[in-house]
């Protein structure tokens, strides 16, 4: 049911929402960090950037800085990060499940998010009922949630389960629903916070591939956007033709091999397991049904599969189909594989590319103790420091 929410033409129709956010993200940067000298930890940034982009695009409400909805949004993010937080800690510390107070922590603020949820479904709810009622069709929300709902409408009304504009939702349907929407933003904000940090941190170390990847923004998205990036101007409207930047954007071949290198390097889900079919052999070893761990860090700095460079930041090696046939595909698992591969990761990629082009288009950066910096396992994997740079306004774009 979710599936319309990520195909390739309701991408090319959030690429200004995700700009916008991006903007926003652009501009607490600068207030917070360099009107102040501040170092920026990017992680902390970006996860803030991410919930923003995914409250709007999955549930159809703006959640961000400065947000003037009262839609109880802001209450609902506090308690998806308690929620982040407390399962962190026992998930690094094994020892804590056995603790009756985290455990109860845990609970009440589980108890207290699925309130929440229901909540802001039921708003989508009432929302997409009265666009039906007054056939609204050009002022529909867009949003994952709501396109859902739509369909399940249409359905019900194609099935005729019902002749009617009203969603009729049981309880296990709704426990459902909000079941797929905390997955959706435990697991689209934090992976994509990740791999833009590591990504923006990785540039900066290597000043050849950042001189690429700003020429090839120049190059596609043009000379306009790029000034107005510069200067701060509202440069999500440069293009008016949403679908024009997104094939734009398709273009930049080199920043979605970044993207790719990046995951490749600093996997934010660090491995899966799986139940092998009774038969499976491994080698001379009969599985069985042996439960078999993956381990996606391990094999995407396999020397074997990458070569003996497997370690060095190199997106080229993500360049053109003669790249790419050279890629074992299950040498690249950051999205796992298969049908139960993850639904979102072209809008992830397409996300991670529009902020890396708008932070390397406005900012000049350094790293801050690079040599600190290491990956850590919390929920996913993350950097332990929170890849730390100092930014810096760029004077143009022919530097």
């Amino acid at each position: 049911a979710f599936n319309p929410g990520f195909s390739p033409d309701y991408l090319r129709g959030i690429v200004t929402t995700i700009a916008q956010k991006c903007d926003r993200f652009l501009e607490f940067c600068e207030k917070e960090d360099i009107a102040n000298g501040q170092v920026t930890n990017m992680l902390a940034r970006t996860i803030d950037l991410t919930s923003d982009v995914i409250a709007q695009v999955a549930f159809g409400e703006d959640w961000g800085y400065n947000s003037k909805e009262d839609n109880g949004g802001i209450e609902t993010l506090k308690n998806l990060r308690d929620v982040t937080s407390l399962v962190g800690i026992a998930i690094r510390k094994p020892i804590r499940r056995l603790d009756p107070v985290l455990q109860w922590k845990i609970s009440r603020v589980s108890v207290i998010l699925d309130r929440d949820m229901q909540r802001l479904v039921r708003r989508r709810i009432a929302s997409v009922e009265k666009q039906n009622k007054n056939n609204e069709k050009n002022g529909r929300q867009k949003d994952i949630l709501s396109l859902t709902l739509s369909s399940v409408l249409e359905a019900n009304k194609k099935d005729q389960k019902s002749s009617s504009d009203d969603l009729i939702f049981s309880d296990d349907d709704m426990e459902c629903m909000t079941s797929q929407l905390k997955t959706f933003y435990f697991a689209g904000h934090d992976t994509t916070a990740t791999t833009i940090a590591w990504a923006y941190w990785l540039l900066l170390l290597n000043p050849e591939s950042l001189k690429k990847a700003r020429a090839e923004i120049l190059e596609h998205l043009g000379k306009d956007w790029v000034d107005a990036v510069v200067k701060g101007e509202n440069y999500e409207q440069i293009i008016p033709e949403e679908s024009t930047t997104y094939e734009n954007l398709q273009k930049c071949q080199f920043l979605d091999a970044i993207s790719r290198e990046t995951l490749r390097l600093y996997p934010p889900a660090s491995s899966t397991r799986y139940q092998a079919d009774p038969d499976a052999t491994f080698g001379k070893y009969k599985l069985g049904k042996a439960i078999v761990h993956v381990d996606f860090y391990a094999i995407q700095r396999d020397p074997d599969v990458w070569g003996e460079d497997a370690n060095e930041f190199r997106p080229e090696r993500f360049l053109g189909d003669e790249g790419r046939k050279k890629i074992n595909s299950f040498g690249f698992l950051p999205f796992s594989k298969g049908s139960r591969d993850c639904i979102g990761k072209y809008f992830a990629l397409l996300e991670t590319k529009i902020a890396l082009a708008a932070l390397i288009t406005r900012y000049d950066g350094s790293v801050v103790d690079a040599d600190q910096e290491v990956l850590t396992a919390k929920i996913t994997n993350v950097p332990k420091n929170g890849c730390k740079v100092k930014l810096a306004r760029r004077a143009g774009t022919t530097e």
